[in-house]
């Protein structure tokens, strides 16, 4: 019994074993379908998982696309691109330690050689950004080793090798045999500085125009453009004299810059003959240790920022190369511009040593643009663009323009800034020029007069007198002030046929009014006025309002308008600033209120002149608005006494002279008002005057 039981389960174990047979061999094709559709799905969710990453990235929604990317892996692990994209994700937003370990989870071994040379190829970027070049160049390598016809990772190995000097294999790949159209933008400009250090200028050029060609598209469509975009900086042969100095080493470097130098020093001679043999030698060893310095400093942080698939120029690594670049396009601009110095009249021909200031004040100035827009910590950034600021500063003193905003900013905020004298002449460019003007107009407000004449007529010497209007002016009215009325008025002729359009040609006629009121003619004094065009005279300078309202009111004087001529007076101190109009407004308000017989006004008055502090002139008017006070007042020998003391402070006050001889007739010393008479000039209304008071009296 118990050997037929063991049978019958014999023959069911083995009925059973039969028919899982039969059922695999009837259902294995449904069960292998299925799988397939399992993965072929899968493997289509992976890939739009990728392309929804892809353009989430594009659009600038890169959680999106790391979570689409990680997803994709999850979904179909075999798919190694939705690794290779998640690494590049995270390499853009600076996580690169994350994108490195990414990289590491890639079975680089199951890939082809393509796939693993760019796998190499993309954990050497991103090494470049968290470790060491001798580790990055170690990833090249291996890229090489696998594919030795990524050209992209070949070009960027022996760059490496060049620039850090590292011991690795040799590469026996010539870059000849690349075809430069399928290089990118990076890779063919890197191709260039190679073939520019071996000084293979040929081949170098053919990287030149494809880089030219490259640039432009790459403008084009930045701008959305359906042409090319071309620019001069992106000529071949400018990338190469552009970029030579980043690519041949130290040596090489050396000469270029000593024999540039030398060719520029030369080329000035020839166009420039202002200079000394002592700045051409200053220049070119200047401007030569300069660069080399700068090229020292540089060539580590243009490979390391060059090499970078990100960079960005606010970064610090990228203020010593572009200060490079910019001397050396600088050195080429100048090549450039300086023979149009020979189509300058020679007057404005500048010097040899303000071309050379301004190398380097453009050099120094590109060094503080580079140092503001750099992207540091706030002390840093603070320390190193005063540091820059500075070096500028001081260039820029040295440059024409410089010196005179120099000039302007210290008169400014009260502080004088001496320059040389002048009359010298390699000190008259325009720059100097106009300090020397500014300068002129501050011994005028001082009543320096004989200063003023002689700073004026030294500049006069080497510039026309039509680039410096404002000099011109300012010598006109010293001249009037020195009461020399028949140079004032050729000067004055000789202006307003120099200048025809506005406001020029308006404010010489302020000067040619205020001539005819000082001469007495004071119906064409108010022509003149009546003449000028309000629109343009609302334009006027404060003191030009003022002198145009006190010839207005000197014309009522004559007409016999005290009330209007108080009010025109009145207006004109309420306009001026500068104490000799002021003094001379309030002169002819207290001669006014004197001609009246009222003390009391002319007391008030005369506080307000008491109260003006200037020079010699503005004095003397002071002494004789004193001495009108006390004749008002009946004080006889006070106010003689205070007349002739106005009369020694300034021997140019015709209008103290003529006070000094009315009180002398007065006095019955008519000899002594003759005597006066004779120091005042013809032309002068006062002389007129008192020859006519002399007449009367006899």
């Amino acid at each position: 019994m118990f050997g037929l039981n063991r049978m019958w389960c014999r023959a069911d174990s083995l009925f059973i074993k039969i028919t899982v047979c039969i059922a695999i061999l009837f259902f294995s094709p449904e069960i292998k379908a299925s799988a397939q559709a399992k993965s072929e799905f899968a493997r289509r969710k992976a890939e739009i998982l990728i392309e929804k990453g892809l353009a989430a990235r594009k659009s600038g929604k890169l959680e999106l696309a790391v979570q689409a990317f990680q997803e994709a892996s999850e979904v179909f692990p075999s798919n190694f691109s939705s690794l290779v994209q998640l690494a590049e994700t995270y390499r853009q937003v600076g996580m690169h330690p994350q994108a490195y370990s990414v990289l590491q989870g890639i079975p680089i071994s199951s890939l082809p050689p393509v796939g693993q040379s760019s796998v190499y190829l993309m954990s050497f970027e991103i090494q470049m950004a968290i470790s060491t070049p001798e580790s990055a160049a170690k990833a090249l390598l291996e890229a090489v080793k696998v594919y030795p016809l990524n050209q992209s990772a070949v070009i960027r190995l022996e760059y490496l090798q060049r620039c850090f000097n590292l011991n690795l294999k040799k590469i026996d790949t010539d870059l000849a045999i690349y075809n430069l159209e399928i290089l990118s933008l990076k890779d063919t400009f890197l191709g260039m500085l190679l073939e520019l250090e071996k000084l293979n200028l040929l081949r170098s050029m053919d990287y030149a125009y494809s880089l030219s060609e490259k640039l432009e598209h790459s403008i084009s469509v930045a701008e959305q453009s359906s042409e090319k975009q071309s620019s001069i900086f992106n000529f071949p042969l400018c990338l190469l004299i552009m970029y030579f100095p980043l690519a041949v080493s130290n040596g090489m470097m050396l000469a270029w810059l000593i024999f540039g130098s030398i060719l520029l020093v030369l080329y000035l001679r020839r166009y420039v003959n202002k200079g000394t043999f002592a700045a051409d030698v200053f220049f070119i060893a200047g401007s030569s240790l300069l660069m080399y310095s700068v090229k020292e400093f540089s060539v580590r942080n243009f490979c390391l920022a060059i090499l970078q698939t990100d960079y960005y120029f606010a970064d610090p690594i990228w203020i010593t190369p572009l200060v490079l670049l910019s001397s050396n396009i600088i050195f080429i601009a100048l090549f450039i511009l300086v023979p149009l110095i020979q189509f300058l009249p020679p007057v404005l021909r500048t010097q040899r040593r303000e071309i050379y200031s301004l190398w380097f004040f453009s050099t120094f100035l590109c060094l503080l643009i580079s140092v503001f827009q750099s992207r540091m910590g706030i002390y840093s950034w603070l320390g190193w663009n005063f540091a820059a600021f500075f070096i500028c500063i001081v260039s820029s003193c040295f440059v024409p323009i410089g010196r005179y905003f120099a000039f302007f900013l210290g008169s400014f905020f009260g502080r004088s800034i001496e320059i040389d004298e002048p009359g010298v002449e390699d000190r008259t460019g325009l720059g100097d020029a106009w300090m020397l003007e500014a300068r002129a107009g501050k011994a005028l407000e001082k009543e320096d007069f004989n200063r003023s004449i002689e700073i004026a007529k030294a500049v006069f010497v080497f510039q026309p007198k039509y680039n410096l209007p404002n000099l011109w002016r300012t010598y006109i009215r010293t001249l009037l002030e020195m009461e020399n009325f028949s140079e004032a008025e050729r000067e004055i002729k000789e202006y307003l046929i120099a200048f025809h359009h506005p406001p020029f040609q308006e404010e010489g006629q302020v000067l040619w009014a205020l001539y005819k009121s000082l001469t007495g003619d004071h119906e064409s004094a108010y022509t003149i006025v009546e003449s000028i065009s309000p629109a343009v005279a609302n334009y006027f300078s404060p003191e030009n309002r003022a002198v145009l309202m006190l010839v207005i009111a000197r014309f009522f004087i004559f007409s016999r308008n005290p009330i209007q001529a108080n009010i025109e007076l009145r207006k004109a101190n309420d306009f001026s600033t500068m104490s000799l109009n002021k003094i001379i407004i309030i002169t002819e308000l207290c001669s006014l209120e004197c001609s009246l017989e009222r003390p009391e006004k002319i007391a008030e008055t005369g506080k307000m002149g008491n109260l003006i502090a200037g020079g010699p002139k503005t004095e003397s008017y002071c002494k004789m608005i004193d001495s009108m006070v006390f004749e008002l007042q009946g004080k006889r020998e006070d106010a003689l006494l205070a007349a002739e003391n106005a009369v020694k402070l300034c021997a140019t006050n015709s209008r103290a002279k003529y006070w000094l001889g009315f009180l002398f007739i007065r006095a019955g010393q008519k000899n002594k008002a003759e005597d006066l008479l004779e120091t005042i000039p013809n032309e002068s209304e006062e002389s007129r005057k008192l020859l006519q008071d002399l007449t009367e009296k006899k």
